[in-house]
């Protein structure tokens, strides 16, 4: 009887020193670390990016937030010649579905009466109209 005591007083110990220097479980992993989270991320920001509603957030949302983030980050005099780039592309053909924002940006109309851009390339082709008559003069005789 008194080896059954002894037993269950070593047992009690044991269970209880295992108890007080028990280790947590180890914390799940946070799901954007796992290859699920991280496909979920990409494709939803691609939807959001694509126009649609993610989680609640529209797309009206996402480019709000840009503009207070990141459009303030942008270096103008670094990057301006890179945002002429993107506009002169859209600006090539009025039939872009971006073309009204990008001329309004220009300071044009909604419309397409006043475009700036194309305001601009006449004045640069102007002090070359008296060259290219000539030119044409010369080639007819």
């Amino acid at each position: 009887m008194a080896s059954l005591a002894l037993r269950e007083q070593r047992a009690f110990s044991a269970g209880q020193w295992r108890w007080e220097n028990m280790e947590p479980d180890a914390p799940a992993p946070d799901f954007l670390d796992t290859d699920e989270g991280k496909e979920w991320l990409r494709e939803g920001a691609a939807s959001l990016v694509q126009g649609l509603t993610v989680e609640g957030i529209t797309h009206d949302q996402l480019i709000q937030a840009a503009d207070e983030s990141l459009v303030s980050a942008i270096d103008w005099d670094k990057n301006g010649p890179l945002l002429m780039i993107l506009l002169g592309e859209i600006l090539k053909s009025d039939l872009h579905p971006l073309f009204s924002i990008a001329n309004q940006l220009l300071g044009g109309d909604h419309d397409k009466k006043i475009q700036p851009l194309r305001d601009f390339a006449e004045e640069l082709l102007k002090p070359k109209a008296d060259d290219y008559c000539r030119r044409m003069q010369e080639d007819c005789y």
